[in-house]
């Protein structure tokens, strides 16, 4: 049986869906030509726990829906493969450094507009494309080695601040005032 291609993850921003304020030679959208090997999902659960007197307390911080969740985080990983040379090196190498210039655009544009970071995401996992918006965390981190000369391993977090669908109705249509929709 063989597995079907993985969805390319794209990245684009605020900025870079604003002509006006889009450097030359910067891509509106990233698509990955390689996608990460690896990427991780992180959220950890809000709660603390006091000792008193007679044991112990434990205090869940909840949001509307009474979850605990704290905010998603989704750490990337991977290799370039052959970026210096060969057969598609030129277009890895110009999504690489579009790639790296796009987690380090500024926060707000000169009119003082929010840049939001977009991820559009899908996987067997998540058969439906989710948009996530939010910020990189880091600044694409990177390393050169004379090991893998024309090959660089990457990484980069993004803290997400809000999905298209929202990941609490993946699975079943969203309800509102107690009924399904």
């Amino acid at each position: 049986m063989s597995e079907q291609p993985r969805e390319p993850i794209i990245f684009t921003s605020t900025m870079r869906g604003r002509d006006e304020l889009r450097p030359q030679g910067l891509m509106s959208s990233i698509e990955m030509a390689i996608n990460p090997s690896s990427i991780e999902w992180d959220q950890p659960k809000r709660w603390t726990k006091r000792d008193v007197r007679d044991g112990s307390v434990f205090f869940h911080f909840t949001n509307s829906s009474g979850q605990n969740n704290d905010v998603l985080t989704l750490n990337f990983s991977g290799s370039t493969g052959n970026i210096g040379g060969g057969p598609g090196s030129t277009t890895k190498w110009l999504v690489w450094h579009n790639l790296y210039l796009l987690t380090r655009e500024p926060v707000v544009l000169p009119d003082g507009t929010p840049n939001i970071t977009k991820i559009t995401y899908q996987s067997n996992l998540w058969p439906v494309p989710i948009e996530f918006s939010g910020f990189f965390n880091t600044v694409l981190k990177f390393s050169e080695s004379a090991d893998k000369p024309n090959s660089r391993d990457y990484s980069f977090g993004f803290t997400v601040l809000e999905t298209s669908p929202d990941l609490d109705y993946v699975l079943t249509p969203k309800r509102q005032n107690g009924t399904q929709t």
